[in-house]
């Protein structure tokens, strides 16, 4: 009978390691969670500022009648900005695949995100 003393003390400390593990596992998973939603928004702020470059390009090719190659810069508008590069077709970085007057390579960041958006017309 004296051996059994104790035991109960000892089966409570290793449930309570045990919801330890279970509770910190649960709460690195909640962070890694959380930074991934962070990240996801960024990259869409970062993704539409590139396609309003492409927009910007677009306007300046037609409207304003400027011909490639040309570069454009934004200013940053809560840290978010885009650099617009419209090159004629057939260059290294536009496939020339398919008869193109104009493409339009649009780089979005925002924060430390960055998303290429290209276009070709």
């Amino acid at each position: 009978m004296k051996r059994k003393k104790g035991f109960i003390l000892y089966l409570t400390l290793i449930l309570l390691s045990l919801l330890l593990l279970m509770s910190l596992a649960l709460s690195q998973i909640f962070v890694f969670q959380s930074k991934i939603l962070q990240t996801i928004g960024k990259s869409v702020i970062a993704y539409y500022a590139g396609e309003t470059g492409v927009e910007r390009g677009l306007y300046e090719y037609f409207v304003n009648n400027k011909n490639p190659p040309f570069s454009i810069s934004s200013i940053p508008v809560d840290s978010a900005q885009y650099s617009v590069n419209a090159v004629s077709p057939g260059t290294p970085k536009c496939s020339s695949q398919y008869y193109y007057t104009i493409c339009i390579i649009s780089t979005g960041n925002f924060l430390e995100t960055q998303r290429v958006v290209s276009s070709n017309y």
